[in-house]
């Protein structure tokens, strides 16, 4: 058995010269995609974040006048204004429809995952189809403010969310 010899730079010019079709340019368009992915995620999370707190804000406003929040109804809790997790309103918080959508999921699956020690801030009455404020545990906006801050959608969670949304 003959023994062929290491011929270094015979195989390294090879190795310079040769190009595989197809594979590398695929892996820089995946590799690509994904970071634009990536980046289309962060900016709607924080979009989507903006929106909520600035939807807090307005609804944690208080009327001196009046002595109410005029965005709440006093006797049940249920929110007068549009949502930007609406259906259909999204746009009035400068979200778009697939943004209010990934919300909508987030703001669902963060009250099923509530617990007793931390309470959802925002109920959904399927009996009459509105959201209501949880104004009994979070009287104060500083206190609704700091439950967003703790649920508030990340980038994953929005990638999550888009994913599922296809399907």
């Amino acid at each position: 058995m003959t023994r062929k010899t290491f011929d270094f730079p015979t195989r390294k010019t090879q190795i310079i010269q040769s190009r595989p079709q197809g594979h590398g340019r695929q892996r820089v368009r995946n590799a690509a995609a994904a970071i634009a992915r990536l980046g289309w995620a962060r900016a709607s999370a924080e979009l989507i974040n903006e929106a909520v707190t600035q939807f807090i804000t307005l609804l944690y406003t208080y009327d001196k006048t009046s002595r109410t929040w005029p965005h709440i109804d006093a006797k049940t809790g249920v929110i007068t204004i549009v949502t930007p997790f609406s259906s259909r309103n999204y746009a009035r918080w400068g979200l778009r429809r697939h943004e209010s959508n990934i919300l909508r999921q987030h703001i669902l699956h963060t009250i099923a995952a509530a617990s007793p020690s931390d309470p959802p801030l925002l109920i959904y009455d399927s009996y009459i189809r509105r959201w209501l404020l949880n104004i009994g545990d979070y009287n104060h906006i500083s206190q609704a403010i700091a439950w967003w801050q703790r649920h508030e959608i990340t980038p994953a969670a929005v990638a999550r969310y888009n994913q599922q949304l296809k399907r």
